[in-house]
């Protein structure tokens, strides 16, 4: 009798560690619907840098309780190689928000229908030249393009402060640049086509070909190069020749202007005053992304004054899109800048990358 009475009781017990599994069983499995649904996890694919990226997602973390899975790639590919995954996800998007460390490429996949537009609340006001067409990105915290010199080698009068001052034959095989194909190279050529016209850009492209210049595999490679005396000048942007200042090397940087004179090759038209390029980064929301109302918390928290602020204080010293700001942080700013005309020049990207694979290769 009292085996038996054992026996009945281990087997309630069982019984209820068996409802007790079940209903732990049916809360996590609600916790995971709810953050799929949006409840707790947004994903956003960054081509900005990892040390960049991470204060800005602990600082929403932290205001929200949200939670941000952060996808990236390959130092080289970056953008593209995110760009190629959100084009692949179309059907069954993955992402929430993309944020792009430059603007061209964002530009491009809005054209494809990638993408869909904040609320007019959460961007009221923002610059029209950082705002996409239907309002389908937003730029903010920018750089710049710059030319950087090793200083044991160039010296500060030495060094071209604008493009067509590197076909010098002073600087004959000695100019680094990245493959433009890539990153803010392939937007710094397009840019050149949008401003100076196919035959003024083929006939710079052709002159720094001839001049021996170097193609790197990105715009830290082309601060390395400068440094280590494999060049003497690059082509790069302020926060790569941040950097180089942050590790000590011998490496200063002047802003880059893009001025066409008006016996330029090709260009059959007077003169043209082109000052420094700016490229933004860009947020843009997933359409039909997973987690769309977080995807929108977190692309108006990168629009905001504080994620402005942490960048231009962090290591990648962005200028602020806001003009408030922007005084604040003035030193970082070049005194001409160009006009940032974001789809203008990404009209013209097929055009320059057929131009660069014809003149540069690569």
């Amino acid at each position: 009798m009292g085996d038996s009475k054992g026996e009945n009781r281990h087997n309630v017990e069982m019984g209820l560690c068996r409802i007790v599994a079940v209903l732990v069983a049916m809360l996590t499995l609600g916790a995971v619907r709810a953050d799929a649904a949006g409840g707790a996890a947004v994903t956003m694919y960054v081509s900005a840098d990892e040390q960049i990226v991470r204060p800005v997602v602990a600082a929403f973390e932290a205001e929200t309780g949200l939670k941000v899975r952060v996808v990236g790639d390959t130092e080289a590919t970056k953008a593209l190689g995110l760009a190629q995954r959100l084009r692949s996800e179309r059907g069954s998007p993955r992402a929430d928000v993309f944020w792009n460390s430059e603007a061209f490429l964002t530009a491009s996949l809005a054209r494809e229908g990638l993408f869909a537009p904040l609320g007019a609340e959460e961007v009221r006001g923002w610059r029209a030249d950082l705002t996409g067409e239907g309002g389908l990105w937003h730029g903010f915290g920018m750089r710049a393009r710059v030319l950087i010199f090793n200083t044991r080698r160039v010296s500060a009068e030495e060094a071209p402060r604008e493009v067509h001052g590197l076909l010098s034959t002073r600087f004959a095989g000695k100019v680094a640049m990245a493959r433009p194909q890539f990153g803010t190279t392939r937007g710094h050529m397009s840019a050149l086509v949008a401003w100076w016209g196919e035959d003024a850009a083929r006939a710079w492209m052709k002159g720094m070909k001839a001049n021996g210049l170097r193609l790197v595999d990105g715009n830290s490679a082309v601060v390395r190069a400068v440094a280590q005396g494999e060049a003497d000048v690059g082509i790069t942007d302020t926060d790569d020749a941040a950097a180089a200042e942050r590790n000590g090397w011998p490496v200063g940087m002047v802003f880059l202007r893009h001025d066409l004179p008006a016996d330029a090759a090709g260009a059959h038209r007077g003169a043209l005053r082109i000052g420094a390029m700016l490229i933004p980064n860009t947020v843009a929301l997933v359409a039909g992304g997973p987690n769309e109302a977080g995807g929108r918390r977190l692309a108006a928290f990168l629009l905001s004054e504080r994620v402005e602020r942490l960048l231009a204080e962090s290591e990648s010293r962005n200028i602020p899109a806001r003009a408030g700001l922007a005084e604040q942080f003035r030193a970082l700013a070049p005194p001409d800048p160009a006009p940032i005309e974001i789809e203008k020049v990404e009209a013209s990207m097929h055009r320059a990358m057929r131009l660069a694979r014809e003149e540069l290769g690569g």
